[in-house]
């Protein structure tokens, strides 16, 4: 078993976080190319983009601002899954689990969008729901903070 001061696993873990902080940097400089070419008239929650634009563009700031703070976390995965490289236990390669990662947060920026084409259709509709937003926007903040509490 490697202990944490072997070169491989050294060498493992420099071009996990080097690879994580590249992406993370190219995911910024992109964000601040799109933000700086955007127009900026007032468009809506979607921003006037397609579902797949939306959702790529999501991904591109999820890169940019959670991998660097996942780093840890996928640095520690990747020290679990080489000390399980042995033929008598099955272990999960660092790709994996970081794919894993890039698709559930995924999935919830398709939620995302699709709430925000609801919430956009429906404010349409109504000035009612327009007016009374920021009361929506506190009950999504709070809600998570008080189920919890009323579950124990």
């Amino acid at each position: 078993m490697a202990d944490s001061t072997t070169p491989t696993l050294q060498r493992e873990r420099s071009l996990i976080l080097g690879g994580l902080l590249m992406l993370s940097a190219l995911a910024w400089a992109l964000l601040i190319w799109q933000a700086s070419t955007m127009s900026h008239q007032a468009m809506g929650l979607t921003m006037g983009m397609s579902a797949l634009l939306f959702i790529a563009i999501w991904i591109v700031m999820m890169v940019a601002m959670m991998f660097p703070t996942a780093a840890p976390m996928i640095l520690m995965f990747s020290n679990i899954s080489q000390s399980r490289r042995q033929p008598e236990h099955s272990f999960v390669p660092t790709w994996v689990f970081v794919s894993a990662y890039l698709l559930i947060w995924s999935l919830c920026g398709v939620v995302a969008y699709s709430l925000a084409v609801l919430i956009e259709k429906l404010a349409v509709q109504s000035m009612w729901l327009m007016e009374n937003a920021a009361r929506y926007g506190a009950i999504v903040v709070f809600l998570p903070i008080v189920l919890p509490m009323g579950m124990s």
